[in-house]
């Protein structure tokens, strides 16, 4: 064999093995400076690991209280609504995945993941196509805000566009983002066509949690609908998502003090109130009890407008029928020894008077009804005649209503002026009007409202978002309640 032919062979071989060798490193190279970037360009689009505005508030619902509603058989969360049986809610389909994002971002529990997918994919399979843009349509009436089969919500589209954007992050599958495209749009259709976008008279932008007429201007579901928005902005770059979340924020920025009450948040700016409504008041002390006997003679409700007095209704305590159902009387008072602090009927200098009193009731207060049927805009007193026989502060509250349940609070709006002058004195309260027309957020929505304005102010920088946070805030520490 000719040693010279074997040896140029192998050192063709050699050649070819290093030139093989070298492009399959340079490969892995590249390979490798593309993984890195593509990741380093992921975490751009996501920074933070695209942590949820109010993320403890979700995981806290997905696993206190979503995780326990009933499944369809595919394993998707139901709401019961009575009369309109179990229903999908979008929201809470919306509100149940990103809890449940937050909760395997934190633990990487992979049942958590699953469960983020499968109503992710919910989403993105049920969005109505309505000319260029897409919906979740609410399939039941929801009477509250007068709402029929089939209505929007500018809370669903916003927070269904969150989920949909963080199954993109973890998936990269473009349907999910190509449905969010979809959603997007629904923000610049008016309410009045399909769409969850409303213009005020003034030209600011409102979306509507609730497409209610007149609208309802729900501050947690535009704040919601907000953060969907600049997650896709944060997402995409796109100026038109950018363009809508600015025309929101610059709305909330100049109506934000009209859910102040100047002791809570309102939930809303819709007045639910106009019309005839049952209202309970009290009496109450900054004692458990009052220390001394208070004799209250006849408690009027009182309106004026244009200038105008105008008895609505009067409730002559100590009378027979003071105790009488409010449906009769149209007022009453809860005369219930053992559990109320009112006394006895009895006579004082010729009048039939009860006693606010330390009658050991187990509630603390003396609470009595009127039934009124309120207008636009006039304003409201409280009359109270009674007999100046001490010093003691004697306060005034009203309990707020949602609809016709209690919602378990009171709120202060005034005191007697009592002197201990030994004569009949008539003091007259007022009554803030926007309390008695307007829905209070429950505690958890006021709390809700303080995260979210702390979430865009983080966003934004604007101060005024700071300023009601922090007044918000300070009102969870008011002596407005018992």
């Amino acid at each position: 064999m000719n040693f010279s032919i074997l040896s140029n062979i192998l050192s063709k071989m050699k050649r070819n093995y290093l030139l093989i060798f070298l492009l399959v490193f340079s490969f892995i190279i590249v390979f490798s400076v593309f993984s890195i970037l593509k990741e380093k360009n992921q975490s751009s689009l996501f920074p933070e690991g695209f942590k949820y505005y109010t993320s403890e508030y979700y995981t806290s619902i997905a696993q206190d209280n979503y995780s326990k509603l009933p499944r369809d058989k595919e394993g998707i969360i139901v709401v019961d609504y009575k009369g309109e049986g179990f229903q999908y809610n979008p929201v809470s389909i919306s509100q149940f995945a990103l809890g449940n994002y937050e909760a395997w971002k934190e633990k990487k529990d992979p049942q958590s993941y699953r469960e983020f997918i499968k109503h992710a994919n919910w989403l993105r399979d049920n969005i109505k196509i309505k000319n260029s843009f897409g919906v979740w349509e609410y399939k039941f009436d929801w009477e509250p805000y007068g709402l029929k089969k089939p209505w929007v919500s500018a809370m669903a589209q916003g927070q269904g566009i969150s989920v949909l954007l963080r199954a993109y992050k973890e998936t990269e599958e473009q349907e999910y983002l190509r449905v969010a495209e979809m959603v997007l749009k629904s923000f610049q259709v008016p309410v009045k066509e399909g769409g969850v976008s409303y213009t005020d008279k003034e030209g600011f932008t409102w979306y509507e949690e609730y497409p209610s007429n007149p609208p309802s201007h729900v501050l947690n579901g535009f704040i919601f609908s907000l953060f969907g928005l600049y997650d896709f902005y944060k997402v995409t770059g796109s100026n038109e998502a950018l363009e809508l979340f600015n025309k929101g924020v610059e709305t909330l920025e100049n109506h934000l003090y009209l859910y102040d009450t100047g002791w809570w948040s309102t939930y809303d700016l819709w007045k639910y109130n106009i019309g005839e409504r049952d209202y309970t008041f009290g009496f109450i002390t900054d004692n458990i009890h009052p220390k001394d006997s208070h004799p209250i003679d006849k408690i009027d409700f009182i309106e004026i407008f244009n200038g105008s007095e105008r008895l609505l209704n009067s409730l002559d305590v100590g009378a027979p029928d003071d105790i009488t159902e409010i449906s009769i009387n149209r007022s009453h008072l809860y005369y219930l020894p053992g559990k109320e602090d009112w006394g006895k009927s009895y006579i004082l200098d010729g009048r039939t008077v009860r006693n606010y009193g330390d009658y050991d009731g187990i509630w603390h207060q003396a609470p009595f009804d009127f039934k009124v049927t309120l207008k636009d805009s006039p304003k409201y007193y409280i009359a109270i005649t009674y007999k100046d026989i001490s010093i003691e502060p004697i306060y005034l509250k009203v309990l707020q209503k949602k609809e016709n349940y209690f919602i378990g609070k009171y709120f202060r709006i005034g005191r007697l002026k009592g002197g201990n002058t030994g004569v009949w004195k008539i003091d007259k309260i007022e009554i803030p009007y926007r309390l008695l027309t307007s829905k209070l957020a429950g505690e958890n929505y006021h709390s809700l409202h303080i995260k979210q304005l702390y979430s865009l102010y983080n966003i934004t920088g604007r101060k005024r978002f700071l300023d009601f946070a922090k007044k918000f805030n300070s009102y969870l520490n008011l002596k407005v309640k018992p």
